[in-house]
């Protein structure tokens, strides 16, 4: 899943126009892109809340003690992807970027100033037009948390409007709850395969059992 290629945090971000308000250089993992376009991100980017496991079917058996896993892949990853904003231009690209992660909607917000949960309004939706609405386009996203997942398109659920970051009133904080998109894949089983490299139909052709038995001494097969 890894890449190797990802940025150390030390790193300065290169392309990074005075316009993008930044006081001091910032690092590769200050920033964020989204879009085919690899769009900046307004303010400073990171991660948080990252959660990526892998599904674990624990068996087990009447009567015995222990559990036997059975490991069913990689369950897709969510996490809230946090912006800190602090100038007009700033703000501009973040009404940008909503446009971008919920086009043709208003977006829909996953929490209020007031805390409860809103997610998005199906309520005046009905018939096929549900599904539309409730399926969003994934987007491609960039920043180096995601980058040593091998995540390079998300899917957004919702947002936290800008809220005051620490305390300060002319700093703002805005949250959006992503999850990874990725399209499943099944794991191909293998085919028996003859001498002549035909495969082997176990309802016509039953897999040899012809085996050379063991010598007495358990040697192994053949051996004396």
């Amino acid at each position: 899943m890894s890449n190797l290629g990802v940025s150390f945090w030390d790193q300065p971000a290169t392309g990074i126009p005075a316009s993008a308000g930044f006081v001091t250089p910032p690092t590769a993992w200050d920033v964020a892109y989204y879009g085919s376009n690899n769009t900046l991100m307004p303010g400073v980017a990171s991660i948080t809340g990252f959660k990526c496991k892998r599904v674990v079917d624990k068996k087990k058996k009447g009567g015995g003690d222990g559990r036997t896993p059975t490991f069913r892949g990689y369950d897709i990853a969510q996490f809230d992807l946090r912006l800190i904003i602090w100038t007009r231009i700033q703000f501009q690209g973040l009404q940008q970027m909503l446009r971008a992660f919920f086009p043709g909607k208003s977006p829909p917000v996953l929490q209020t100033a007031s805390g409860p949960i809103v997610g998005l309004d199906l309520s005046n939706v009905t018939g096929t037009s549900a599904v539309a609405v409730a399926k969003p386009e994934p987007i491609y996203v960039s920043h180096p948390s995601l980058q040593l997942a091998g995540i390079t398109q998300i899917i957004c659920e919702g947002w936290v409007p800008p809220q005051p970051w620490s305390g300060r009133n002319d700093v703002k904080q805005v949250d959006f709850h992503c999850w990874e998109y990725r399209v499943s894949k099944n794991i191909k089983q293998t085919t028996p395969i003859q001498a002549n490299n035909q495969p082997i139909n176990p309802k016509t052709q039953p897999i040899s059992t012809n085996v050379t038995p063991p010598s007495k001494n358990n040697a192994g097969p053949g051996l004396t």
